[in-house]
Formats: structure tokens, sequence, C-alpha cells
């Protein structure tokens, strides 16, 4: 069972990780990754799902972050289904159906222009320098640090045992006076 497991991570690795001889290949095979992430999206109908599923997979090395980048590109524009889905979905007059769609494909142009922007200029995929550089990784727990701290004066802390107001409750009372 081991085995065919292994024998399985390593189909995986090689047909989503090749490299080829030849470099426009390379460079298509984005593309490629991009309608492979858009369809697999669609299947699941949620981009978070997908990119829930392959984070871990490039944790164990599985995948390579360049392969995954175009993948999460490509589930970016898969999830655009769903909000066209739901348009076509719409009851009311016709107008109403016009204003749905409208905004589902605003929502799926606004996807398509943002990887025809970034995608195709190789210095402008800056995921693996991001993770590489340790400014940038100490920038990620400052991040978390911060949305904590704004949870916490949200008011979403530990409910207090008593019928009384928990002392911490307030810790942030400062910023709404």
């Amino acid at each position: 069972m081991i085995w065919n497991l292994g024998a399985i991570a390593v189909t995986v690795k090689k047909f989503l990780n090749p490299t080829f001889k030849w470099s426009v290949a390379n460079y298509l095979w984005g593309y490629v990754l991009i309608l492979i992430g858009a369809g697999l999206t669609f299947c699941v109908q949620s981009s978070s799902v997908f990119t829930s599923t392959l984070t871990p997979l490039v944790g164990i090395g599985l995948l390579e972050v360049e392969t995954v980048y175009p993948l999460f590109l490509g589930s970016n524009i898969g999830t655009t289904t769903t909000g066209m889905l739901s348009a076509l979905a719409t009851t009311g007059t016709q107008q109403n159906l016009e204003d749905a769609l409208t905004i589902a494909f605003v929502h799926l142009f606004f996807n398509l222009f943002g990887i025809a922007v970034f995608y195709p200029i190789k210095f402008m995929r800056f995921a693996k320098k991001l993770n590489e550089t340790s400014f940038f990784f100490n920038l990620k727990f400052l991040f978390l640090e911060f949305r904590f701290q704004c949870a916490s004066c949200l008011g979403a802390q530990r409910p207090s045992t008593g019928g009384s107001p928990s002392p911490t409750s307030s810790s942030c009372s400062w910023w709404f006076q």
C-alpha cells in the first residue's frame, strides 16, 4: 500500500512539475496549468477547497511553488463561474438578470486582466522570492499578529465566566472612544 502511494506521488510530481527541453514549452506549461486550475476549480466550485488542497502538497515537496502559482491563478478564474451560475439563477425582471450577469462578468474580467498583466512578465512572479527573503518572512508574522490584535479589539475574546464584563473585554476601548 505504501509503495502504491509512493508511485502515485511520483507520477503526480512528474506530471505537474515537468521540465521540457524546449524553453517555450516550459513557458507555455504555465498557461496550461492556469487552464487546469480553472477547470478543477469549476468542478469543485470552490477556490478555497482547491488552494487548501494544494498548499500541503507544496509543503511536503510534491509540488513546486512555480507550479502551484499558475494553478492558483486558474482557480481565481474558475471560481468566477460560481458567480455566473448564481447570476443565471436570478429571478425577477430582465434588468435584474442583466445586472447580475454584468457583475459576474466584471468579476471574471477583473481576474483575467490581472493575470494578463502580471503573469506573462517573468519577474512579476515573485512568490518564491517573497518566501526566501527574511524581511517578508518576518512580515508574515507581523501580519498575523496584527490580525489577532484587531480581532481582540473587535471583541473576539473569551467570554467572562461571571455576570460582570471581563476585565480584558475593553482592552482596546481607546479605539472606540
